[in-house]
C-alpha cells in the first residue's frame, strides 16, 4: 500500500490511489480530488464521495498515529509583532 502524505500547522493531506484528500483542521473543510481527472483540483468530491474520503482518512489517522508528539508548538499559532512604531503594537499571524 502506498501512498504520500505532508502536514503544515493545521493543514493535513494524504494522496493514494489517484485521490487526495486535503484537510485543514482549524478551517474546518475538507476536500476530495481525483487527481486522474481533475489534476488542477477545480472539483471538490468529498460530498460525492464520503467512502472515499472515509477511507483515506482512517489512512491518515493510522500513518500519523505512529508519530512522535512534537516537542514544540505549531507555527501557525505563532504571532509575529510588527517592526514599525505605528503599529508596534499591532501582530501579523501568516496563517
Amino acid at each position: 500500500m502506498k501512498f504520500f502524505t505532508w502536514k503544515n500547522g493545521y493543514i493535513s493531506a494524504i494522496q493514494k490511489g489517484g485521490y487526495k484528500l486535503h484537510i485543514n483542521e482549524k478551517e474546518g473543510f475538507t476536500y476530495l480530488h481525483n487527481l486522474k481527472t481533475d489534476i488542477s483540483e477545480q472539483k471538490n468530491l468529498a460530498s460525492k464521495n464520503p467512502q472515499k474520503v472515509e477511507e483515506l482518512k482512517q489512512l491518515w489517522d493510522s500513518w500519523a498515529g505512529t508519530l512522535a508528539q512534537p516537542y514544540w508548538k505549531r507555527n501557525a499559532d505563532a504571532k509575529i509583532p510588527l517592526s514599525t512604531e505605528a503599529n508596534a503594537k499591532e501582530e501579523f499571524s501568516p496563517w
